[in-house]
């Protein structure tokens, strides 16, 4: 959002000697520790009132300020082709305009929806010196009004949801979930993650939830402490108490974490890294499982197994989803130094997508020779029955290539054109039986594309759209600085 993640660390360490300050040493800063609750208060009125949409047909860009509204031009063919989508998609009634109330326009995101009104994440004032409280709203998507919001610290939050409620997650001076009604926000449980206050900043930080009702969630540990960790800790959803809290060993960095049955799965290595750190990972530490998946047991927090790749040469593995028995992986290795002046870049990657049981056996495996070329997990994604890879050549135009969940054979291709824009896969959702995604620019908008046969039909024709999400029946996003809500007919 607004503000980036390390600031707000600083001004949150800030907070946190003020308080401790303020409320007499050790002793206030216990008692204001404890009080989980007050960090998720509800937004106050006059918040609400502010966070609101406009019918789309009376939406007026013009008293926008343009340093909160980049493009003006952009909304406005945005706004026009959200009158009049195609794809099935129903035009849309209420437009936020995100740059509203000294906001910028990247601080308000949908991170859910309740029987297809979007949650939203509202992000604080743009400008330092005013206050950092966001806020956790439910718009209702025919009168444009927030029903309920509930604040959060910071520039940043994620949610998971579970039927009946809406949970939230942040990385604060100390790590926190809270669990709301989203019929009314009405507070349900609130708890610490972890036992001691983060004092210096900490990336890790990301949760999932089991089919059981099981939150995970894994952070880094608040100092550093001899061996390299992470923490794990699972939470019931329903009462919020802590069950446990491990210390994952070996590991200090969690990029994904993903549940799988009786299992929790850590990637630890960011899937965008460039390839000279991936070589100096798996090369420069003489460990050829650096970058293996790791598996834990949901139950205890132990170690069950890890998986290296399709051999034991140094590969990254990646998880790009789990569904039922199979959990889908991306793996990528090089083959040489990139600095030796070997191959070309393309040459030099290796990438195969592979299908794993629940005790960390192959089912299956596609050698995709060098076509991922960049970011392993966000050019991969598990969509129904089908794992959609987006595959390219540094020179070629990318293609979508769609693989069955079950055996990892193609099913269809897309091939992209000057008539068919490239799409992103990481900002996209599936509604029913098709995935809707962003074009990439110079038009940016909106496809739907039917998982079954690839066919594709046209929903938006303009519009950077990021932040996408969707449920059976609709899809919520953020398109230059304003949000939507589209239903499917």
């Amino acid at each position: 959002m607004s503000l980036s993640r390390r600031r707000i660390a600083l001004l949150a360490a800030i907070v946190v000697a003020m308080a401790t300050a303020s409320l007499g040493g050790v002793n206030g800063w216990n008692r204001w520790k404890s009080r989980c609750a007050a960090q998720v208060a509800e937004t106050p009125a006059k918040v609400l009132r502010s966070i609101q949409a406009d019918p789309a047909d009376q939406v007026d860009l013009g008293p926008v300020d343009k340093s909160h509204l980049t493009n003006p031009n952009a909304a406005r063919g945005v706004l026009a082709s959200a009158r009049t989508p195609g794809g099935g998609f129903r035009p849309a009634t209420h437009v936020l305009v995100a740059g509203a109330d000294g906001r910028s326009q990247d601080s308000v995101q949908p991170i859910g929806s309740v029987n297809g009104d979007p949650i939203l994440a509202a992000g604080p004032p743009a400008w330092l010196g005013s206050a950092l409280r966001g806020s956790v709203v439910v718009l209702d998507r025919n009168t444009g009004q927030a029903k309920w919001g509930r604040q959060y610290f910071g520039d940043e939050v994620h949610g998971q949801q579970r039927p009946g409620r809406m949970m939230v997650l942040q990385l604060t001076s100390r790590p926190m979930a809270a669990s709301f009604a989203d019929a009314d926000g009405r507070l349900e449980w609130c708890t610490w993650v972890g036992k001691d206050p983060i004092t210096t900043y900490r990336a890790t930080f990301t949760s999932d939830v089991s089919e059981d009702g099981q939150l995970y969630v894994v952070h880094e540990p608040a100092e550093e402490v001899g061996e390299r960790s992470v923490l794990l800790s699972r939470i019931d959803s329903t009462s919020g108490k802590v069950a446990w809290e491990q210390p994952v060993g070996g590991v200090d960095r969690v990029s994904s974490l993903d549940t799988f049955g009786d299992q929790v799965l850590l990637s630890r290595w960011d899937p965008k890294m460039y390839v000279d750190d991936r070589w100096r990972i798996l090369n420069e530490s003489k460990d050829p499982a650096a970058g293996a998946l790791v598996a834990r047991s949901a139950t205890t927090g132990e170690s069950t197994w890890t998986y290296a790749g399709p051999d034991s040469s140094g590969w990254i593995v990646n998880v790009v989803g789990t569904q039922g028995d199979t959990a889908v992986v991306v793996a990528r290795r090089l083959k040489a130094d990139p600095k030796g002046g070997g191959p070309s870049g393309d040459a030099l990657n290796q990438s195969w997508l592979i299908g794993l049981d629940r005790s960390g056996k192959e089912r299956w495996r596609q050698d995709l020779g060098s076509a991922l070329v960049y970011d392993l997990a966000a050019d991969s994604k598990l969509a129904g029955d089908v794992v959609i890879t987006k595959e390219s050549k540094t020179s070629d135009p990318q293609r979508l290539v769609a693989h069955d969940l079950a055996t990892g054979k193609v099913r269809w291709t897309r091939e992209a054109s000057r008539s068919v824009p490239e799409i992103k896969l990481d900002v996209s959702t599936v509604v029913g039986d098709r995935l809707v995604a962003a074009g990439t620019r110079p038009r940016g908008g909106l496809r739907s594309i039917d998982l079954v046969t690839g066919k594709e039909q046209v929903v938006l024709t303009d519009g950077d759209v990021r932040n996408l999400v969707g449920d059976d029946t609709s899809v919520t996003f953020v398109a230059d600085g304003l949000v939507f809500t589209l239903d499917h007919a």
